[in-house]
């Protein structure tokens, strides 16, 4: 890209120490490299900047990366998500990233909440059949605080209106709306509660997109792509789940019986701990402060 000239030298350098990695490593093929934090350092870049600041260099590193990716379409280079390593990839004759990026990019929606339901099932861990052909709702039990016991109820990932009944009828509602937000005719009655994220963060929602995107890939794809495509997604489903763990406090809202609340705020309120909890179970617990209040 035009704007871009003025790094060529740079962009050059950081492909010959990537070459020069790759030399280093035993296995020629294996999936090793150098995060963006390490080339800045040991390449000793230096680069026509406005402002001399090692985090400015660090974030022009990061530009320059993903320009050489894009210039070459992804080819004979790739970045691993799990540790921010970039390495020259001599088997890379196909650029998986850039045409899961370009079909998360043509999805609308509907498609990308439909997937956001399928992650969410499995980060809830609701990994068995519907309890309703045809409809995303599970039934479940959660702990009844101060009782003993278990109560037994229904996930539902959708809004009131858009469930079947379901018999027979249990103690307890528990709804994960669409990324939409609408109301969606909320019932605000005592056996409800609802979870919601009003403003997504990028960071979940390039999680999000990837995982759809790599999705559909592989209902198109077959052989060895299909499964480059299906590990992805899997990737991506494992990443999203961490973030709902180490996120739900800061972006979810909950909602019962007319009163909204961040998750923050309802944690305080009950004076709930879900330190170390899985997110299905920090759901679970929080719900069923809620439902016993």
């Amino acid at each position: 890209a035009p704007e871009m000239k003025d790094y060529r030298e740079a962009a050059l350098r950081i492909i010959d120490g990537l070459a020069v990695h790759r030399l280093t490593v035993g296995d020629l093929y294996a999936p090793i490299g150098m995060t963006p934090t390490e080339i800045r350092d040991r390449l000793c870049l230096h680069l026509p900047l406005p402002e001399q600041d090692a985090d400015f260099l660090l974030a022009t590193v990061e530009t320059v990366l993903r320009e050489i990716a894009r210039v070459v379409s992804g080819q004979f280079i790739s970045h691993s998500r799990e540790n921010d390593q970039y390495f020259l990839d001599l088997k890379k004759d196909i650029d998986f990233d850039a045409l899961i990026e370009q079909r998360a990019a043509a999805l609308d929606a509907n498609a990308i909440n439909r997937y956001y339901y399928e992650i969410l099932a499995r980060a809830l861990e609701l990994t068995d059949s519907a309890y309703v052909p045809g409809f995303r709702i599970w039934q479940r039990e959660i702990a009844w605080p101060g009782q003993g016991i278990t109560r037994q109820g229904y996930i539902f990932l959708g809004a009131p209106n858009e469930r079947s009944t379901a018999h027979p009828e249990r103690d307890f509602y528990i709804h994960f709306l669409s990324l939409s937000n609408g109301d969606n005719g909320l019932k605000h009655m005592s056996d409800e509660v609802y979870y919601t994220i009003p403003a997504p963060p990028q960071d979940f929602l390039d999680v999000l997109r990837h995982y759809a995107g790599a999705r559909e890939m592989s209902t198109i794809s077959s052989g060895s792509n299909k499964d480059q495509y299906d590990r992805k997604a899997d990737l991506s489903s494992r990443q999203f789940s961490t973030w709902l763990r180490e996120n739900l406090l800061r972006f979810y809202q909950v909602t019962y019986q007319h009163e909204t609340l961040s998750v923050a705020e309802a944690v305080a309120k009950h004076r709930l701990s879900l330190r170390e909890l899985s997110f299905r179970d920090q759901v679970f617990r929080l719900s069923g402060a809620f439902l016993s209040s």
